[in-house]
């Protein structure tokens, strides 16, 4: 599916390995999945940011990317304040690569593509174009993750989401472990289960 010229692409895997914008950009494919490496002030990543790559454009041939977003910033400072005006400033917005990705990590990451089938191509890029602009954020239930995951394979789903409230489901239990995972992948399905392997 994406050339192998910079050994890039990780063998049997619909991802790559972790690496600089610049080193990935000739990988990139309309309709990909990126996952961008978030830090703080150190190299621990904190979370992941996503984004839809819509192709190359402009005087310069840039790549694009659709993702939501703030107006600043895609929260990365891990700042609270931060995450409480982004329930009323975030919105998709369509941007040049290099922009989003800050100099920090990124990869391709099409991983569930294992378990669905994505959309076309022109359909992912139809979605995510007509979303530009709305601004309707919630970092439980309509996050860069879900819009990513809509527009490639119809459904809104976020592994991160996931995993932290699982993680605290499994810290407030603690014992029950067993019960609780066995709940969540009844509820979550095959999408569950993935993201824990």
């Amino acid at each position: 599916m994406f050339p192998n010229s910079a050994g890039l692409l990780l063998p049997g895997r619909l991802q790559t390995r972790w690496a600089r914008v610049d080193e990935l950009i000739n990988e990139l494919e309309i309709g990909d999945r990126i996952e961008f490496q978030r830090t703080v002030k150190t190299t621990k990543r904190i979370y992941s940011h996503w984004a839809i790559f819509l192709g190359f454009h402009g005087f310069h041939n840039e790549g694009y990317v659709c993702h939501m977003s703030a107006a600043e910033a895609d929260f990365s400072s891990a700042n609270l304040e931060i995450f409480e005006k982004a329930k009323n400033c975030a919105k998709v917005c369509l941007q040049e690569i290099t922009l989003v990705s800050r100099n920090d990590l990124c990869r391709i990451n099409n991983s569930l593509d294992q378990l669905y089938d994505p959309l076309p191509i022109s359909e992912i890029s139809n979605r995510a174009l007509n979303m530009v602009g709305s601004s309707n954020y919630n970092i439980l239930i309509n996050n860069c993750e879900h819009f990513v995951n809509y527009c490639r394979y119809d459904f809104k789903y976020s592994g991160q989401v996931i995993k932290t409230a699982t993680l605290a489901v499994l810290m407030t239990f603690g014992a029950s472990c067993g019960p609780v995972g066995a709940i969540l992948s009844c509820c979550f399905g095959a999408a569950f289960e993935f993201f824990w392997k």
